[in-house]
């Protein structure tokens, strides 16, 4: 029995709590274009609370999250 969440609101959650940690938008973890190193690792972090805390896929995280494969993901 899966017991972890598949929802959009755990996905936002966690990206309410990583943006308010890093203390930077949520729309830069989101969307392409900032690749400051600071919104890189949040990404990073909310993909793999993601991962952690949800019973989404790989391929279901990286369609919210702006990555070019799925490395950032595994």
């Amino acid at each position: 029995m899966d017991l972890k969440p598949k929802s959009t609101e755990m996905i936002k959650i966690i990206l309410d709590a990583v943006a308010e940690e890093l203390d930077i938008p949520i729309e830069f973890l989101t969307q392409k274009g900032y690749s400051k190193r600071k919104y890189v690792e949040g990404r990073q972090v909310a993909m793999y609370m993601a991962r952690k805390f949800t019973s989404m896929t790989y391929k279901e995280i990286v369609h919210i999250f702006p990555v070019s494969d799925h490395t950032p993901v595994s």
